[in-house]
């Protein structure tokens, strides 16, 4: 190993004065481990036939190991979709903790899939999985998080519903409303009368004749997304007499 100098030091600092009977050194601090140093000593008193120089080596060792005494996730829960990708990253203590690597793994590798060595998660398809952090120093020293895997979700692009629809007093006739895409994650739809002393609606989209409606008049149905309140379509009921 290459001998290494003690570079950044002042003249103060490698002085020591001693008296007769004494012993003592300097100090040098923040010295690569396992490194070989040189150094020349050189001592003088007030007998000039006690000067002399002398040479030498020091090795330093290895720094006291630090053992790791836990491992912990940020969180205890976590959500992904399938097909996307999430680094769940522990993290160990003490922070100055020697070995600070870590080994993952899933519980189930259908679901989620990780890199034992980075954390990067992926969704494989919708599930829960476990996923563990385990510490190299120390196996038994570990921690784990819920991974829950979702299908994506597809969001509502628009609705359509019958643009005009008659009814009965006392009879019933039903809104045909559709949500687009078709695989949005999310097709419930929220029925609304503007005026229900002429037609109610229920939940389904079943809308009950209650009074006739003046000639040329007509009550709005609006059929809203559940998903996206921005998404509304308009049905003109006309109610006829018994």
């Amino acid at each position: 190993m290459a001998d290494q100098k003690f570079d950044g030091y002042s003249k103060d600092d490698l002085t020591k004065k001693l008296v007769d009977g004494e012993t003592g050194g300097v100090t040098f601090d923040n010295l690569k481990p396992v490194t070989d140093y040189d150094f020349v000593a050189t001592y003088a008193g007030q007998d000039p036939t006690k000067a002399g120089t002398d040479l030498g080596k020091v090795t330093t060792a290895n720094p006291p190991k630090i053992a790791v005494t836990g491992v912990k996730f940020g969180e205890d829960s976590s959500n992904i979709d399938v097909g996307e990708t999430k680094d769940l990253v522990a993290t160990v203590s003490p922070d100055n903790a020697t070995n600070k690597a870590l080994k993952y793994s899933t519980s189930d590798a259908t679901i989620a899939i990780i890199d034992a060595d980075s954390g990067s998660t992926k969704g494989i398809k919708a599930g829960s999985v476990t996923i563990t952090a385990t510490s190299v120093d120390d196996a038994s020293k570990k921690a784990t998080v819920t991974l829950n895997v979702q299908k994506p979700t597809v969001n509502v692009t628009g609705i359509t519903a019958d643009k005009s629809l008659t009814v009965q007093v006392g009879k019933t006739a039903k809104i045909n409303a559709v949500i687009a895409p078709d695989n949005a994650t999310n097709k419930g739809v929220i029925y609304k009368s503007a005026d229900p002393t002429l037609a109610t609606v229920d939940a389904d989209g079943t809308v009950h004749g209650v009074k006739a409606t003046d000639p040329g008049k007509t009550v709005q149905i609006t059929s809203t997304s559940y998903a996206d309140g921005s998404k509304i379509a308009t049905t003109a009921v006309t109610v006829t007499a018994a």
